[in-house]
This record gives structure tokens, sequence and C-alpha cells, in this order.
């Protein structure tokens, strides 16, 4: 046997959803309705504050990657230069040791290479000196 009057047997569409309900239990569907929507909206506002707080994350961080993008290319622009600076003067002294090389001046080479030997020696000397190094000939002696 079939009842009338029950929500199951009233479409759901329309004006009719409430039709063969008691007054009370239909203002508590609508109201149940209306706070199921409600708590829906505000379920949907949070994901939607969330994900615009996540936006502007995403963008804040977008913004210093470019910043620090522009700071690294002008860093590598200038060791570019530098390196093409000391490539170039490189390839100049290059050329003239080749130069000094072929010239067949044995004599020229070995005064060269005592400059630099004395240069050393006269290095060596003022750093042991301005640290305070004894040297070997007071080292020995005893008191």
């Amino acid at each position: 046997m079939r009842r009338s009057g029950g929500y199951r047997d009233t479409p759901m569409s329309g004006s009719g959803f409430n039709r063969g309900l008691d007054a009370p239990t239909a203002n508590r569907r609508q109201l149940w309705q209306q706070q199921s929507e409600e708590l829906l909206e505000s379920a949907t506002n949070k994901q939607i504050d969330d994900l615009e707080a996540t936006i502007g994350g995403l963008k804040q961080l977008g913004n210093e990657i470019h910043v620090e993008i522009g700071r690294s290319n002008s860093i590598l622009d200038e060791l570019r230069a530098g390196v093409d600076n000391t490539g170039g003067l490189l390839a100049a002294a290059q050329k003239k040791l080749k130069e000094v090389s072929e010239s067949g001046s044995n004599r020229l080479m070995c005064y060269l290479v005592l400059f630099v030997i004395l240069v050393f020696f006269i290095i060596y000397g003022v750093i042991s000196w301005s640290t305070g190094t004894p040297s070997s000939s007071t080292a020995h002696q005893t008191t």
C-alpha cells in the first residue's frame, strides 16, 4: 500500500517540494537546506580565500625570482667582461713572451728568471720580518 503525502512521493523541484508536509517539518527542511547552503558557501569562500593567499604568495615568489635573475645576469655580465679583459691581457702577455723567447736572447731569459726569483725572496723576507719569525741564527742560541 502506498502512502501519500510523504516527502518521497513529492517531486523535488519547484514549489511542490514541501507539498504534503506539515508546516513544522517543511520549515525545518527549509532551515536545514538554507544552513547547508550557507555552510557550503562559507566553505567555498574559505577555499577561495586560501587559493587567493596561495596565488599571492606565488606571485611574490615569482617577483623575487625575477629580481634575483636580474641580479645574477648583471653579475654574470660583469664576470664575462672581466674574463674577456683578462683573456685579452693574457693573450698580449703570451705574445710578448713568445717574441722574447723567439728572439734568441737566452741571456734576456736568464735575467728574467733571476728577477722573478729575486722578487720571490724579497717578498718572503718582508713577510717573515713583518710576522716576527726569528731567523735561523737567533733560533739556535742558548742562554
